[in-house]
């Protein structure tokens, strides 16, 4: 059978632990084996959905030829094209699994994840956030493991080194996510750029996040990610902080202006990449406004300072 018309048949719902959830977007040439390295590894307690959000590509007709073993659960839904949250969401209402895994249609699982997944939900049967390992895979073919970030003990500091001291990292494809806790955080999706954001603040501060030192999946970097639109990124500085902080604990309050500087910082950085100063220049002067402390770290700084130079040689050139 096609994943397409599969039906919910194989194993009833209350058995289902872990679902995996393959997000995709115009990736027929390689959601294909996003989906395989999912399907080598099903079993009786986990299942796959596949939201296509309104892909243009052959990705409808590559979903049609996969073929399903019969003893499995999977399915696949299409929805008009309405960004990455959006599909997250869909796959919430239909998903049976106490415990959800997103993965991004151009990445893959690594092989005995799943395995390893439920092993250790099946120890820490409270747990609410699951962290792994993934490998990297770069353009030019290079792989480099990265082990899951050490996680604080308390709710309040783990926040603060995801959000402020970038010290915790958190990616599709190497978490787990309790589902009813995901009901209470969706994800933001007015936002076509850093909607995870918000929901990953929200599963740290969780009572209970673990991590498991065994590679789960492989990320693959590419240029023409959503994180590198120049444009995204200048629009949405405030939109991702008022997501993130809509649903913290109070006392996380305080924190706000130093995060949407950091925000700030990271639209000054992309637009000094793209070459676009005058914007950088509006983004570090908002920076420092917020935070003073943030924008005098070397690494931005030098960038400014550089800029200047830019500026005052374009300057020059126009005067003689």
């Amino acid at each position: 059978m096609d994943i397409a018309s599969r039906a919910w048949v194989d194993s009833p719902p209350d058995e289902i632990v872990l679902s995996v959830v393959v997000t995709t977007f115009n990736y027929a040439h390689v959601v294909g084996r996003a989906i395989e390295s999912v399907l080598s590894q099903l079993g009786a307690s986990s299942e796959l959905l596949v939201i296509d959000d309104g892909s243009q590509d052959e990705t409808e007709a590559v979903l049609r030829d996969i073929a399903v073993p019969h003893d499995i659960r999977a399915a696949f839904y299409r929805q008009r094209n309405a960004g990455p949250a959006a599909a997250r969401n869909v796959a919430l209402q239909y998903c049976a699994g106490s415990w959800v895994l997103f993965l991004d249609g151009d990445d893959m699982l690594q092989p005995g994840s799943l395995d390893t997944i439920l092993d250790v939900l099946d120890k820490h049967p409270d747990v609410d956030l699951l962290l792994g390992g993934h490998v990297v895979h770069f353009p030019d073919g290079r792989e480099k493991y990265r082990k899951p970030s050490k996680l604080p003990a308390t709710a309040r500091q783990r926040l603060i080194d995801y959000l402020i001291h970038k010290r915790v990292s958190v990616s599709h494809g190497c978490a787990v996510f309790r589902r009813s806790r995901l009901g209470a955080r969706p994800y933001p999706e007015k936002l076509r750029q850093g909607e995870d954001i918000a929901v990953f603040a929200y599963m740290l501060s969780c009572p209970t996040c673990i991590t498991v030192d065994a590679p789960l999946a492989t990320i693959f970097k590419h240029p023409d990610s959503l994180r590198n639109d120049v444009g995204l990124a200048i629009s949405t500085v405030g939109v991702i902080t008022d997501a993130v902080f809509s649903r913290l604990p109070p006392e996380m309050r305080e924190y706000r202006k130093t995060y949407e500087a950091q925000r700030a910082l990271s639209a000054f950085r992309t637009c000094y990449k793209a070459g676009r100063f005058e914007e950088a220049r509006m983004f570090y002067s908002m920076a420092f406004n917020l935070s003073p402390y943030q924008t005098a770290k070397r690494l931005y700084l030098w960038k400014r300072l550089r800029m200047s130079l830019v500026f005052r040689q374009v300057f020059r050139r126009a005067r003689l």
